[in-house]
């Protein structure tokens, strides 16, 4: 088309005259785009536009509140609700797919039976990816997502009791009850009249010979204490029942005295357990935790300590005293400290753990410590009245 001069003009009558042009022109549809199909006044009873504005406004009231009928459950739905649904089934297949969805999984969540819910949602899960409709494929995705991380979840948490059942030593009821039944035998009775300081008296013991199976590692002696407490705090606690765990208590042992441990395994094969260790009644190392590492370490990598099973079967016993069922934290720890930091030929502990060691028994002798500074300062004040 050649370019049409129009002359010059004010821009609103050069608007209103190019419009016009462009009408007639058959560039523009000869009615406004924002005219209505319906003329003012009473319509014509033949008047088409008027019969579809009508039947516009009838269909826009009858889906009026259609909303709610798609929130409720069908069986809570009214006799209008569901007039409503069935026109939106009828008109709109889409949203009433939406709707059959949302149903089947509302339904599905309700399920109490495991088997036939994994099958229902596994069915849902396709219906849903192949609904061509954004939000239910979007929906898709994260119940997807959720699903493989709950299953993750959840085998790892089987993972984790299948080992802790399998891999991990006797709880502290079994051990307790084994070294029950071990005290009611006298050939596990190794040596008698053992002096022992417990709770402020000297009692005579028995020292039993006990399987290691039994016994656990304390893995807060006051050997390897700061060394645990240090791992714990970057990598979690640690259970002395676990092998895995267990196996980091022992590295610990042993890299406490890496020096001594050449000379105590080879007195261990030669001579035994020359000295008596403390456990608790359910089992726990008091004192000895370092020798009964070495006799575990012995018994158990005997091939590649290239050791020969008679030479090493002495070494699947721990020589100890059994405390009794009363023995309380401060007892236990108290026994520790007479038993591994009071003896000289023990071998020495670092500062730190000497420190740890007076850290946990300060709350315990505090008040004690107190009194007696008390009656201390009553002493001196008689004495030196005039003060």
């Amino acid at each position: 088309m050649s370019a049409v001069s129009i002359p010059s003009m004010s821009l609103s009558g050069q608007w209103k005259r190019w419009m016009l042009f462009a009408r007639n022109a058959g560039m523009l549809p000869t009615k406004r785009l924002n005219d209505h199909p319906q003329k003012r006044g009473k319509p014509r009873a033949d008047d088409r536009n008027a019969a579809m504005v009508h039947d516009a406004r009838k269909a826009a009231s009858e889906i009026r509140g259609a909303a709610y009928s798609l929130g409720k459950a069908p069986e809570h739905l009214t006799e209008n609700q569901k007039i409503r649904l069935n026109m939106i089934q009828a008109n709109d297949p889409q949203l009433f797919r939406a709707y059959r969805l949302k149903e089947s999984l509302r339904l599905l969540l309700k399920s109490t039976d495991v088997d036939q819910a994994e099958e229902d949602l596994k069915h849902w899960l396709f219906w849903a990816s192949h609904s061509r409709i954004p939000a239910f494929k979007e929906l898709y995705k994260k119940i997807r997502r959720l699903c493989l991380w709950q299953l993750q979840l959840v085998t790892l948490s089987l993972i984790k009791s299948l080992t802790k059942w399998e891999g991990s030593k006797m709880d502290a009821i079994t051990r307790k009850t084994k070294l029950d039944e071990l005290k009611g035998n006298q050939l596990n009775i190794a040596m008698t009249g053992i002096p022992l300081r417990y709770k402020g008296t000297t009692r005579t013991e028995i020292v039993y010979r006990i399987p290691l199976d039994y016994l656990v590692y304390n893995k807060y002696n006051g050997r390897i204490g700061s060394d645990v407490l240090s791992y714990e705090k970057q990598n979690g606690v640690l259970n002395a029942e676990l092998n895995d765990d267990k196996a980091i208590i022992e590295k610990f042992l042993y890299e406490s005295k890496v020096d001594r441990n050449k000379t105590t395994m080879d007195s261990l094969l030669k001579n035994g357990q020359q000295r008596y260790g403390i456990v608790t009644s359910d089992g726990t190392i008091v004192d000895g935790n370092r020798r009964a590492m070495l006799l575990n370490r012995l018994f158990h990598k005997r091939d590649e300590l290239r050791y020969s099973y008679e030479e090493v079967e002495k070494c699947k016993y721990f020589l100890a005293i059994i405390l009794p069922d009363d023995a309380e934290e401060k007892d236990i720890q108290q026994l520790e400290t007479i038993y591994q930091m009071g003896e000289d030929d023990k071998l020495d502990y670092n500062p730190i753990e000497k420190y740890l060691k007076c850290k946990e028994l300060k709350p315990q002798y505090s008040p004690c410590l107190a009194r007696n500074q008390k009656d201390g300062n009553q002493d001196k004040h008689l004495k030196h009245p005039s003060r």
